[in-house]
């Protein structure tokens, strides 16, 4: 396995020449599946801490990693059909517009590891509903099955609670 910076190093040079030459080049697939796997391993990281405040303290930068993961997998989706069907270079300028975020996020996330979790969880939060807000305008974002498949239903009852814990803290600052 590569660094992670490398692999967004990569990825970044086939977006590149996918948009200078109008041609997509699936070599993009193997970085992007192994950054793929590097989120689901921050994600599993996130998860692996199970007791009660922990996941609480945690959820937002499990569902952060989550989120990214599933967006890459949904952007190999489409570069792997993008020569089928005519999606040349649309993707890349797709994929150009998520991959910062996805860059940013990682390093919020490696950070957290041994940072302070309580600063970071209002990042994730605010992190993930960015990423796929702009992951939504261009087709990045997975379908809702997807989105909700494999979660723990433990880990769906306590992440919605701190979620609407967070939803209502942020309504009452503004």
């Amino acid at each position: 396995m590569h660094n992670v910076s490398e692999l967004f190093s990569s990825v970044s040079e086939f977006i590149e020449r996918a948009e200078q030459t109008g041609k997509v080049d699936l070599g993009i697939i193997e970085p992007l599946k192994e950054l793929s796997m590097t989120f689901e391993q921050m994600s599993s990281h996130w998860l692996e801490l199970k007791h009660e405040e922990q996941l609480e303290n945690t959820f937002s930068l499990y569902h952060t990693a989550r989120n990214c993961g599933l967006v890459i997998r949904r952007m190999i989706q489409r570069f792997e059909i993008a020569p089928e069907i005519g999606d040349n270079p649309r993707v890349a300028d797709d994929a150009s517009q998520v991959l910062p975020i996805l860059i940013d996020t990682f390093s919020i996330l490696d950070e957290a590891k041994s940072g302070p979790i309580d600063q970071s969880r209002v990042q994730g939060f605010d992190r993930t509903r960015y990423l796929r807000n702009v992951a939504r305008m261009v087709d990045m974002v997975p379908n809702e099955v997807e989105d909700l498949a494999a979660i723990p239903t433990e880990t769906k009852k306590k992440g919605y609670k701190v979620f609407s814990e967070y939803i209502t803290g942020a309504v009452h600052d503004h």
